[in-house]
């Protein structure tokens, strides 16, 4: 079963006194999380999904916490598992799980600008040099010329694994 949840949040025109400064995020402590040998634990389960370790939020980190997430992929609950609602359970007990003792879990990262065609190159050495425009470094720069397919998936499955959900890259190539 693949599921993906994607979070796009659009501000526009949006006045700087919008979003009052707060304070650091609260640490709330929930529960302790067994350790285990791997870095998380999967069981499967008949519906939806929880993910329980550190959940990062906008104004929160919940120790030993759990995102509740239905089966439509509808996001229902988010702290610790004494406070869920009673009406929850259900849910809970018939999803699949996925323990992380030392996980973080957070919302899904945007990459808003990218070239996945140039992320298989190696970073350039920094050889001392410094140029006056952005232009006169590129003639040295050695181009990789596999634009295929694949390299295009590894490029998205780089991004993937380091949290990113959504890309605004100019590859031309459908996704995975």
């Amino acid at each position: 079963m693949v599921l993906c949840l994607l979070a796009i949040i659009l501000f526009c025109s949006i006045s700087p006194n919008a979003f009052p400064a707060t304070p650091d995020a609260k640490t709330v402590f929930c529960q302790t999380l067994p350790s285990t040998t791997t870095p998380c634990k999967a069981t499967t389960g008949s519906n939806g999904i929880l993910i329980k370790g550190q959940i990062l939020t906008t104004n929160s980190i919940y120790q030993g916490g759990e995102v509740l997430i239905d089966g439509t992929g509808l996001i229902r609950y988010v702290g610790c598992s004494k406070n869920r609602p009673q009406s929850l359970n259900p849910l809970a007990s018939s999803a699949s799980s996925i323990e992380c003792s030392n996980g973080v879990v957070s919302a899904g990262l945007i990459n808003s600008h990218d070239h996945l065609s140039f992320d298989q190159n190696f970073p350039l050495a920094d050889n001392g040099i410094r140029y006056e425009h952005r232009n006169d470094w590129r003639s040295t720069m050695q181009i990789a010329d596999d634009e295929s397919q694949s390299a295009i998936l590894w490029s998205e499955m780089r991004q993937a694994i380091t949290g990113t959900t959504s890309i605004a890259g100019a590859a031309g190539t459908v996704g995975f």
